[in-house]
């Protein structure tokens, strides 16, 4: 639940993706990626944008999306 919106079930698009850089882990990029909230989702339905770990998403194919 985000917002007081339930987003189990709905279908969104990742807009950003961070991950710590495996040459520098202490560069200043690394500092911005939290593994908690590396990926950048928008929804369209209810219209909010919200931020997941990967674990926390299932891929879905193009062809299946509404």
């Amino acid at each position: 639940m985000v917002r007081g919106v339930e987003l189990r079930g709905e279908t969104g698009v990742c807009t950003d993706v961070w991950e710590k850089c495996e040459v520098d882990p202490h560069c200043c990029c690394a500092e911005l990626a939290d593994e908690a909230a590396a990926v950048t989702v928008h929804f369209a339905g209810p219209n909010i944008t919200y931020y997941f770990a990967e674990d926390e998403l299932q891929r879905v194919p193009q062809e299946t999306r509404r």
